[in-house]
């Protein structure tokens, strides 16, 4: 078990220490979310659901409410 925690905690430091891996990993999501966000964020997108009831349940009545 303390060989397995040993590697895990080399194969952490290793990603850490790594600027590349961090970039790819944290930085480069997280600019694609504000670079999306800031397109996509202000027109409210409207559309249509279809859905089939097969059970024809209280609970799937007050779903498709």
């Amino acid at each position: 078990m303390t060989a397995i925690l040993t590697y895990a905690r080399t194969q952490i430091r290793a990603f850490f220490r790594d600027p590349v891996a961090m970039f790819f990993t944290i930085l480069l999501p997280l600019i694609f979310l504000v670079v999306f966000g800031t397109i996509f964020g202000g027109t409210p997108t409207n559309f249509r659901v279809a859905v089939i009831d097969r059970s024809g349940t209280e609970f799937a009545a007050a779903f498709i409410q």
